[in-house]
């Protein structure tokens, strides 16, 4: 992984509101030199090509099973 300084999490890439707005919230930081990327549980990724063509790395912590993220919370 990508050392950042600003690390956004999803729940996909797909075509959202939430999604359009933290893609144009991590490419505004990129612009200002603010290293970012994008975690994200799983797919749709429409949106994946324009993140990472803008220099921001993105990063699914899908692990193919069952979908539950369960294990990424600690109590």
């Amino acid at each position: 992984m990508a050392s950042c300084d600003v690390v956004i999490q999803v729940t996909t890439l797909g075509q959202g509101g939430t999604e359009r707005y933290a893609k144009d919230l991590v490419i505004g930081l990129a612009q200002r030199h603010v290293r970012t990327c994008v975690v994200y549980d799983n797919p749709p990724e429409d949106i994946k090509h324009e993140i990472e063509s803008a220099g921001i790395p993105t990063y699914c912590i899908d692990d193919g099973n069952t979908g539950d993220k369960s294990r990424y919370v600690t109590r």
